[in-house]
């Protein structure tokens, strides 16, 4: 159980100073996020340029 705990905190509650002072849970998914965004922007851009 005190593994388990452990991980938890690492992972979701513990804050990084190189992105931010945000969790690690929420920065890959802010990450995710923007690269999603960026995937759909340069699909539309490529569609219209045809």
């Amino acid at each position: 159980m005190a593994t388990l705990s452990w991980v938890d905190l690492f992972n979701n509650r513990r804050l990084l100073g190189p992105i931010r002072s945000i969790p690690p849970a929420e920065g890959e998914e802010n990450f995710y996020a923007q690269r999603d965004l960026l995937d759909m922007v340069t699909r539309d851009e490529a569609v219209s340029l045809r």
